[in-house]
């Protein structure tokens, strides 16, 4: 129950924090702020899609890599 409890404060936190942020730039740098939200935004998505390509080839990679092993371990029994 606590842990629920600081999770939900955290979150209405950090929704009021981030809120505020976006008010007080908006009132210094007027429309830039958009720009600068929209250049954020972006990057966000490049990163999500960027991620998930490299955890598609990790595993790939894994899957490699185990049958490399395999194959050692073969040759290793065949061996003695």
């Amino acid at each position: 129950m606590l842990n629920f409890c600081l999770s939900v404060h955290a979150t209405w936190g950090a929704i009021f924090k981030l809120s505020l942020g976006i008010i007080l730039l908006y009132f210094k740098l007027k429309y830039s702020l958009f720009i600068g939200l929209a250049v954020g935004i972006l990057l966000i998505i490049i990163n999500i899609k960027t991620s998930k390509l490299i955890g598609k080839n990790y595993h790939k990679l894994l899957e490699i890599k185990d049958k490399r092993i395999n194959l050692i371990q073969d040759i290793i029994e065949g061996i003695r």
